[in-house]
């Protein structure tokens, strides 16, 4: 990390110091953007057990030069504040578990933390034609590893990151490597293995609670992609490569048939390789403990002239073995994938969901966007551990996602509604531990942003 910040502030110093019109001109003149967020978030569990609640605020303030000579730095400071409506460290008196959704407003490594900042994005970047490469900390979006930003501050990167377009637009390769991460709802970077365990670590194939946290080897993360969307037909292909871990594949081709109906075929698959030990000689300790694991998809949508859009998803992991990702690193673009809902830690496992989208724009008076899905999840028994890392239910989940933007380029005021209610649809043998945050509950997000 140090390395890291002695060159991006000798550039800092290199720039703010010279002499050139230009250069200065490049520096003050830059782009000044953020947000203010304010979020609500309850979660309703069954019975007795404990309900949460929370509130934060908080937002980025980010600053970034104009080019000069195919460079530019930009930085950005990310703040989150309890608004300590509740304890969310108060724990349930049944399980002894605490807040599963709550605590991600704040810092889910130090929950009694009242405030989170941190300088999430500090970079030097060189675009030259086509080529962008990219040094420090920063925002990247990819299938498994992205920012997902549903809290208060997202994940972010640190490392090397380049970027090559095609004239057309047709086509994107990238390759990047990772060093450290700051993980959503965390309050500092860590190295790629050190970020492991800050969310809930799940249990062994044996019931034994997992050890792989502060206990991975890793030199860090390698990622290499290529996205072609032509006309009809695209594809993505990204590779993760945990360096002594294991290496993720992913591809998703699709098909686009348009018209006053435009229809778009999608399929997916994911296979994972174990490298070395999965990370640790000790099984008990290594994250990555089957040899392999395979992820299919389908998918079908519709849309129509006037906005409306309807997908059917389908996915499955077969018995190979237990499809994993960090959940420090990002959400799972999965085809059945929905917000509080995902597959990650499950093996023999069938999944469905529909969805139907609107938008509304009402020119410059904003637009709404509502999404509504249900899906259904046929995992293995609870007690099945060995295809079950975080011993969850089989369940359903319906799930009411409404925005409001106060003007159509989602620039300045607006407002998300989300609901997602999971059933238990698979046996809860009555377990507390199975139930808690899993299945029979309702969680409900307020969530107001000002984007500038």
């Amino acid at each position: 990390m140090k390395y890291l910040l002695t060159v991006l502030i000798s550039s800092l110093t290199f720039v703010l110091f010279a002499q050139e019109p230009n250069l200065k001109e490049s520096i003050f003149k830059g782009h000044a953007s953020g947000y203010f967020r304010s979020f609500y978030m309850s979660s309703h569990n069954k019975g007795e057990l404990k309900d949460w609640y929370a509130l934060a605020a908080g937002g980025l303030l980010k600053y970034e030069t104009q080019t000069y000579k195919g460079f530019s730095v930009g930085a950005g400071f990310y703040h989150s504040s309890n608004l300590n409506i509740t304890d969310v460290t108060e724990v349930d008196p049944t399980t002894g578990k605490a807040s599963r959704y709550e605590l991600g407003l704040f810092d889910v490594n130090d929950p009694s933390r009242r405030e989170i900042s941190l300088l999430g994005e500090l970079y030097l970047s060189y675009t030259h034609s086509n080529h962008q490469l990219v040094l420090g900390r920063f925002k990247y979006k990819s299938p498994f590893l992205n920012p997902e930003d549903g809290r208060m501050i997202p994940t972010l990167l640190q490392g090397l990151h380049y970027t090559f377009k095609s004239t057309n637009k047709k086509l994107k390769a990238e390759g990047l490597w990772v060093s450290h991460i700051g993980a959503r709802s965390t309050s500092r970077f860590m190295t790629t293995a050190a970020s492991l365990g800050s969310y809930p670590v799940g249990l062994n194939p044996d019931g034994s609670k997992s050890l792989y946290s502060n206990n991975t080897a890793s030199l860090g993360l390698g990622v290499a992609s290529l996205n072609y969307k032509g006309d009809a037909f695209g594809v993505k292909f990204y590779n993760y490569f945990f360096e002594n871990v294991y290496n993720s594949a992913f591809i998703e081709p699709s098909y686009t048939i348009k018209g006053k109906l435009t229809s778009v075929i999608k399929a997916q698959y994911l296979v994972q390789t174990k490298v070395n030990d999965g990370g640790n000689k000790d099984a008990q300790k290594a994250y990555f403990q089957d040899d392999m694991a395979q992820v299919w998809g389908l998918s079908y949508g519709l849309k129509t002239e006037q906005n409306w859009k309807f997908t059917a998803n389908y996915n499955f992991v077969t018995k190979d073995g237990r499809y994993l990702f960090p959940r420090e690193w990002g959400r799972e673009f999965l085809f059945t994938f929905q917000k509080r809902e995902r597959l990650e830690g499950a093996a023999n496992t069938q999944a469905w969901m529909l969805e139907v989208n609107k938008v509304w724009n009402f020119k410059k008076k904003g637009a709404i966007d509502l999404s509504l899905g249900y899906g259904q999840y046929y995992r293995p028994d609870a007690k099945d551990f060995e295809n079950n890392k975080y011993a969850f239910p089989a369940n359903d989940q319906l799930r009411l996602d409404l925005f409001w933007f106060a003007n159509t380029s989602k620039k300045g005021l607006s407002l998300e509604l989300l609901f997602a209610y999971k059933r238990a649809i698979g046996e809860t043998y009555d377990n507390p531990n199975f139930i808690l945050h899993k299945v029979d509950m309702l969680n409900s997000n307020l969530i107001m942003n000002y984007k500038f």
